[in-house]
Order: structure tokens, then C-alpha cells, then sequence
């Protein structure tokens, strides 16, 4: 949004003076622009027009004074731009600390006019890949859960608010525009940005942490695809029905009329591109199975899927966010030419994977229904079981990979969908056992319950490591860790390698 009247100067209330570019474009609330080692926020006068100056009358910069005190002296969280002096009236804004190699995650999303293989040229190793937007939204969640966990809610996540690592080799990020958060129990907020804003906060609610959650979202998506989790074929026909152009589809200026298409997307009738037997199936960017875990695809569901458009309490937390985020590194495999990839073949080259394999952490279960733990024998015929040995879970991960934690073990996070007869209050994806394997051997070395109603006792039989989980002492799980390849995942067969 390119604007008219700008200053030519502005300053603080220490008198330092910070030139103001010309061609700095607005975003939702008002202007953003660094300077040197510090960046300054103006925002917008109440009831602002593109050709308006940004001054601010007296009541208002008064007004934006006590919120400014306010903000500082709220906790200290570390890679938020929290603001540092105010600007001298008639501005209402800040100036904060900025990190010099940062732009915003704005600038590594795919133009909209790019629609079918445009994905190719954004995933290019050298400009952004696939391993630093999965650690850069791996950070992001990082951070939010740490301002959540703080009882604060940070109201406006968009791509314009998010500043990057502009190396792809590094993933830093920092969170600007920090005059939105609130704390959550006082808050009474009604932020939002078109095409980033929860269908509760579109209808007119107040914001939540639920809310930053769907932003969260939304935002991943289109990262991770270079497309939108409702731009499918429904909203194809709906958009040619309405002549909406692709301008008119990306546009976040306020001043843009909705088209029936953005009605329906933001105010969540729109189905996601992935729910089941949905019409509004995905027509472009990068297929969900080539940028997303299995567990990653879940989160999405849950959050973007019917039931967390319409209840927002069902939605993930960024803490199971984080990590399917984080495990989803372990998973990452490169080709000859450095591209990052899941599976066996990369999307940009098609180069399928001839050297090292892919590699897979399985999780077996029986089910003892006994009043005491059970005992197995070597020969399973003569064992009396309640349920044959089924999988239930398993983990992708490309070996060398691992090294990235502790040299002698790697971490094997295993959910409550594992034990979901035994704990129903628990959230499926969260955790609920670890298990510790060595890095080399895959043994067994220590199992830790995250609820009491849970004991791990960890047994050695015929040279496979058992972990036997008892609950309140009425039945036992128990948990067999194999590694398989993935040829023998894909023909059926299974084995220790």
C-alpha cells in the first residue's frame, strides 16, 4: 500500500532524529522501516486515508502513551522487538531493537499471480528450502508457545509481522508490531488482517490464543505449499463466478472489497484443501505430501478442518506445534544437487534416493489385561494375549540426521492416540511416554511417563527391547521399538536392521 504525505523526519522523545524513507509501503496498522541497528513503527491515525498525514491528534497520542508504558513492562521475551523510547508527538509509535540480515517471512512467500509449479523457483536451495522454512516455522512456534505460556496473546500474526534470517542457512526470528499483544485474561482486543485472522475474530470475537493458533496456521500453509488452505476448486469457481483476479485474491489492504470467496474462506464455510471428501480439493502450489509430515498434516486438520474452524478451544497448541516441527527436521533427507526433501524423492529434481536409506522407528503394541505386570515367554505361541501385536506408531527419519542431538541416544516421542483406551482427557497428538534409544544399537535406555497414572518398567526379551506401561494398575501396554527400511515398510515385511 503505497502511501502519500509521509515525513520527512521523525523523533523520539530523546530527540534523536530517524529519517523516513519515501518509499516505505503501509501494512495493516501503519508504516515500518529500520534504522541502522534500531527500526521505527509509526501507526496510522484513527480513521486514515491514503492521502492523509500520519499525525495524531493530542487525546490519541496521550491514549497510545499509557499503552506504550503499558507494553514495557510486560515479561521480557527474548526475539520480540519490544519497544525501546516512544516518538515525539504528533506520532504514535516506537522505536525498537532490529537485527541486521532480517526480512519479513512476507518476502519468501510465492507471488500470487504464480500459481501451477510456481512453488519451483521460491524452493530453490539457494533463495529458501524446505529445511529452513521447517526450522523457521519450527522457531516461530517456539516462540508463541513461550508468549502464550507468558498468559499473553499476541492478536495479529501476519507475514509482514514475522522477520527471517535472509542467509538459507540461518532460521533466526523476531516477532515486530508487539503493540497487539495483551494479556489474555484482561484482553478485549479486536485485531485482525484479511486472509490471516480466525473465523471467530472475522465474525467479531475478541482474540485468544486459539486465534494466534489458526494465524499460525494459515500462515505455515502457504509457507510450507506457496498455496492457501482453501484456495481449492471451489473457490476457483466461485472466484470466476465473481470475476476476482489474482490481485484482488491477495490483497490485504482494508480498502479492498471482499469477494464472496473471501467471505466464505474467512468467516470458515470454505472447506480446507485436506479434509475428507471435500470438493474443494488443492488445484495448485506444492502437493501436501512432498512439504508435510504425516503428523504435520494432522495439525493442519485439526486446526483448519471443520471442527477447529467452529470450536477454537479443539485447536492444537503451539507446544504440539513445536514439536511435529522439531521432529520433522530428524525426517529431512537431501539430494545430490542439496535440495531438502521428505521420502525418497526430491520435488524440485525428481532425483529418487539410491544411497542412504530412509529410515523407520515402529512402534508395536500388545494389550495385558492382568492385576499383576505380565511375563513373557521366548516363544509368543504360548503367550495368552488380549490383542495380537498390531502397529500402532511409527517415526521417519533419515539416520544421519540424528546427530543434531545427543551423540550417544536419539528421542522417541510416542503420543496418547498410543494409549488412547487408557487416557481420554488427553489430547491425541500431545506426549506421552519418551523413550530414549541409543544412537547406534536402537536399545531401550530409559522411558519416562508424562502423567503418574503411568509406569514404565523396560524388560529385555530375546534381545529386543520391551517397555511394559502400566495404568493404574488394571492393564499393561506393551511398547516394541523396531527399525525398519523403508523398502520393507512399502512390501509389508519387518525386521531389526
Amino acid at each position: 500500500m503505497k502511501l502519500q504525505n509521509l515525513p520527512l523526519c521523525v523523533k523520539d522523545t530523546d530527540g534523536q532524529d530517524y529519517p523516513v524513507p519515501q518509499d516505505v509501503r503501509g501494512g495493516g496498522q501503519g508504516i515500518f522501516f529500520p534504522s541502522g541497528k534500531l527500526a521505527v513503527k509509526i501507526l496510522f491515525p484513527k480513521q486514515y486515508t491514503l492521502d492523509q498525514k500520519l499525525e495524531a491528534g493530542e487525546a490519541e497520542y496521550q491514549k497510545f502513551q499509557r499503552k506504550l508504558i503499558h507494553l514495557m513492562a510486560m515479561p521480557y521475551l527474548e526475539h520480540v522487538s519490544m519497544p525501546i523510547v516512544a516518538l515525539k508527538a504528533p506520532y504514535c509509535g516506537y522505536v525498537m531493537r532490529f537485527m541486521d540480515g532480517l526480512k519479513p517471512l512476507s518476502d519468501f512467500m510465492k507471488p500470487a499471480s504464480e500459481k501451477e509449479g510456481g512453488y519451483a523457483k521460491t524452493y530453490a536451495a539457494e533463495s529458501c528450502d524446505l529445511k529452513k522454512r521447517i526450522l523457521v516455522l519450527r522457531n516461530l512456534a517456539d516462540l508463541l508457545r513461550k508468549i502464550h505460556t507468558s498468559g499473553l496473546v499476541y492478536c495479529d500474526l501476519t507475514p509482514g509481522n514475522v522477520f527471517v534470517s535472509e542467509k538459507n542457512s540461518e532460521a533466526e526470528v523476531w516477532l515486530i508490531d508487539v503493540d497487539n499483544i495483551e494479556y489474555g485474561n484482561v484482553l478485549q482486543s479486536h485485531w485482525q488482517t484479511p486472509w490471516y485472522r480466525a473465523p471467530e475474530v472475522y465474525g467479531g470475537q475478541r482474540n485468544s490464543v486459539y486465534s494466534d493458533c489458526y494465524s499460525f496456521a494459515l500462515i505455515a500453509f502457504e509457507f510450507l505449499t506457496s498455496s492457501r488452505p482453501f484456495d481449492g476448486k471451489m473457490a476457483e469457481v466461485l472466484e470466476n463466478e465473481s470475476g476476482w483476479d489474482d490481485e484482488t485474491e491477495w490483497s490485504t489492504s482494508p480498502q479492498t472489497e471482499e469477494s464472496t470467496a473471501q467471505k466464505k474462506i474467512e468467516s470458515g464455510e470454505m472447506p480446507y484443501v485436506d479434509e475428507s471428501c471435500t470438493k474443494n480439493m488443492q488445484l495448485f502450489g506444492l502437493p501436501l505430501q512432498c512439504a508435510m509430515t504425516p503428523a504435520m498434516q494432522e495439525l493442519f486438520l485439526l486446526t483448519l478442518g471443520k471442527e477447529g474452524r467452529q470450536n477454537p478451544a479443539s485447536r492444537p497448541s503451539m507446544n504440539e506445534w513445536f514439536h511435529v516441527f522439531d521432529m520433522a527436521i530428524d525426517q529431512l533427507r537431501c539430494c545430490s544437487k542439496g535440495h531438502a526433501h521428505l521420502g525418497n524423492a526430491c520435488f524440485l529434481c525428481k532425483e529418487k534416493q539410491t544411497g542412504e536409506k530412509e529410515r523407520v522407528l515402529t512402534v508395536y503394541r500388545r494389550i495385558f489385561y492382568a492385576v499383576s505386570p505380565p511375563v513373557r515367554s521366548e516363544n509368543e505361541e504360548v503367550d495368552q494375549l488380549k490383542e495380537d501385536k498390531r502397529k500402532i506408531y511409527e517415526v521417519r527419519f533419515a539416520k544421519k540426521t540424528q546427530q543434531r542431538g545427543k551423540k550417544d541416544e536419539y528421542e522417541l516421542a510416542v503420543p496418547w492416540k498410543c494409549f488412547a483406551d487408557a487416557q481420554a482427557e488427553h489430547r491425541p497428538d500431545a506426549c506421552a511416554v519418551t523413550l530414549k534409544l541409543g544412537m547406534n544399537d536402537e536399545k531401550i535406555k530409559a522411558a519416562h511417563c508424562y502423567d503418574a497414572k503411568l509406569k514404565a518398567a523396560i524388560k529385555n526379551i530375546s534381545d529386543k527391547d520391551t517397555v511394559f506401561i502400566a495404568f493404574k494398575d488394571r492393564f499393561y501396554y506393551e511398547l516394541v521399538v523396531e527399525e525398519v527400511t523403508t523398502e520393507d515398510v512399502a512390501s509389508g515385511n519387518k525386521g531389526t536392521v
